[in-house]
């Protein structure tokens, strides 16, 4: 799960997903880092009460 909120952190700070744009979807995700969409869901909480 780390992997995957790193990488979502960084993508949004260094502004490869800018301000009001869509996240990566849930399949996307689940396919880029092999996991569960239960570890994308909390990858992507944990990013968004990072940033």
């Amino acid at each position: 799960m780390q992997e995957a909120t790193d990488s979502l952190t960084a993508r949004i700070r260094d502004n490869t997903i800018k301000p009001g744009e869509k996240l990566p979807t849930e399949p996307g995700i689940m396919g880029r880092f092999e996991v569960s969409r239960t570890v994308v869901r909390g990858s992507t909480v944990s990013t968004i009460a990072d940033v």
